[in-house]
């Protein structure tokens, strides 16, 4: 008991030691607000937003050699003899060339398992959203507990304030010992002593909300949760594995990873078909490159349009290498994604016994409640008549503060069951996306 009151001491001190740091202008705003900032300065959003940037590119770098492209220069010389080829076209005033790939199935494949991979990466960014929006509501529920917290402990305060105040009577009238005066006095410490570690535990959670929503280091964000959204809390575990596993994010990652890892295997395998590009070559040629004297007519204007093929006779050890290198790539993502269906159904299961084990002590509290309630009326009935005393009459108020306290911190342990359950079973972005519109 001596350490865990060190160690309390320790923490107040620290929270307090915070609250010069943090104290400042305070900023209200509401939770749809304050979760807008929180996207809106996510470092991690952005770093994966640009990720999936760098995906995009990475597809249209791969659409490349398909679209057509034009050259224009000149291959100008003056000609001694025959007129030989400059860097293979013959000499020209003017050349244009325009040169693009028709049928390449190696890169059609390539091409296609960069777009499966960039649409992964974009599921990598609503992951990370939801990841920062999870991180936001919980802290955000911290704060609402540590706020209620002191409230209840001004009340419980007040209501022992009173009960000192009676017993220090009695004891001087010598109507009780003073034994009894010191032991609510100690008590009244005790409460004392948590308020001060609620207050500054408040402070500090505002101070990591400021931070959390960009705001500056000398600001504090308190806000109102009147417009805190409900969660839809499906009604049975394999139901909820089931969305799981339709809506996880890194599941589908996984799965669209293999899917593009089939494409690179048959790229691999289509390098032995033949390739057909698209040539077309214009050029205007002078007479001084001796055209006339070794062919049979001069032509100044010449163009050429046509198909090139290449067909593949021999290919080296790379290829089989590709489709080896693939195929392990798809054992590979298969055991992984086997391996992620197991652990998104252990967490959904974990989730949803939290969740149950949460609604389970909020209707235990709620009779607690109930319980207290009942005890306070017939206290202050007897208090009526004359026949309890004050204290007894505020030891029971007391016990229906705490009891109050019990039950709503077990609703907001409940509602963070429930934003837990919904960000295991990926539902937790579908859900705040409309809200947050």
């Amino acid at each position: 008991m001596k350490e865990r009151a060190l160690c309390r001491l320790g923490v107040m001190v620290l929270c307090w030691s915070l609250v010069p740091v943090v104290s400042g202008q305070v900023q209200r705003m509401s939770l749809r607000e304050f979760l807008k900032r929180v996207e809106r300065g996510s470092a991690e959003v952005e770093l994966a937003r640009l990720e999936a940037e760098r995906a995009w590119q990475r597809v249209e770098l791969g659409r490349d050699p398909f679209v057509p492209k034009a050259f224009a220069g000149s291959g100008l010389a003056y000609t001694s003899g025959f007129p030989m080829s400059i860097e293979g076209a013959a000499p020209s005033v003017i050349e244009a060339r325009v040169v693009g790939a028709l049928i390449d199935l190696p890169r059609s494949r390539e091409l296609e398992a960069a777009r499966v991979l960039a649409s992964a990466q974009q599921l990598a960014v609503e992951d990370q959203r939801s990841a920062v929006l999870l991180h936001a509501l919980e802290l955000v529920l911290d704060w609402e507990l540590a706020r209620r917290r002191q409230q209840w402990l001004e009340q419980q305060i007040d209501s022992v304030e009173r009960t000192l105040s009676v017993t220090e009577a009695r004891v001087s009238e010598g109507l009780e010992l003073p034994l009894a005066a010191r032991r609510v006095a100690w008590e009244l410490l005790q409460l004392r002593q948590q308020l001060e570690e609620s207050r500054g535990l408040q402070s500090l959670l505002e101070a990591r909300m400021s931070v959390t929503a960009g705001l500056g280091p000398n600001q504090r964000v308190q806000l109102e949760l009147s417009d805190l959204p409900r969660t839809v809390v499906p009604s049975d575990v394999g139901e909820a594995i089931q969305h799981a596993w339709l809506r996880n994010g890194r599941l589908q990652r996984l799965e669209r990873e293999l899917r593009a890892a089939r494409l690179r295997e048959s790229g691999a395998r289509a390098e032995r078909w033949p390739r057909i590009a698209l040539v077309a070559q214009y050029g205007l040629f002078s007479r001084f490159n001796n055209y006339e004297e070794f062919f049979r007519k001069f032509q100044r204007n010449n163009a050429q349009l046509g198909m090139a093929f290449e067909i593949p006779l021999w290919l080296g050890p790379a290829s089989k290498a590709r489709v080896e290198e693939a195929v392990l790539e798809q054992r590979r993502l298969k055991i992984e994604i086997e391996q992620e269906r197991a652990r998104i159904a252990l967490a959904v299961g974990q989730a949803f016994q939290s969740m149950h084990a949460a609604e389970r002590r909020v209707e235990l509290a709620e009779a607690g409640l109930q319980l207290a309630e009942e005890e306070w009326q017939v206290m202050e009935a007897r208090f009526q008549e004359g026949k309890a005393t004050l204290t007894e009459l505020e030891a029971k108020r007391r016990l229906w503060l705490e009891r109050a306290a019990a039950l709503e911190e077990a609703r907001l342990e409940r509602e963070r069951a429930r934003w837990r359950l919904a960000y295991a079973t990926g539902e937790l972005l579908e859900r705040l996306e409309p809200w947050l519109q």
